[in-house]
C-alpha cells in the first residue's frame, strides 16, 4: 500500500508530506547516528586490541624482564 508520498510523486510529481513520512527521516537520522557511535567504538576497541597483540608479537620476538642494575646487584651478593 503506497504512502501519501509515493502517491504525489505518482501524480505529477507533486510531494505531499505529512507526519509520517518526517518521522521516518528523523529515525533514518538516528539510525545513521547510532551505527556511527557504534562504529567509532568498534574502531577504538579494535585499535586497543591491535596494539596489545603488536606489543605482545614483539615481545614474544625478544623477550626481556625489565630489571634494574641495582636490583640484580643486590640479588648476586645475597
Amino acid at each position: 500500500m503506497p504512502s501519501k508520498l509515493s502517491k504525489g510523486v505518482h501524480q505529477h510529481l507533486k510531494l505531499i508530506w505529512n507526519a509520517n513520512d518526517l518521522l521516518l527521516v528523523g529515525v533514518v537520522f538516528i539510525n545513521a547516528a547510532l551505527s556511527f557511535a557504534v562504529l567509532y567504538v568498534n574502531l577504538a576497541i579494535y585499535l586497543f586490541l591491535y596494539i596489545l597483540v603488536s606489543n605482545l608479537i614483539k615481545w614474544i620476538q625478544c623477550p626481556s624482564i625489565p630489571i634494574s642494575m641495582k636490583s640484580k646487584q643486590q640479588v648476586d651478593m645475597n
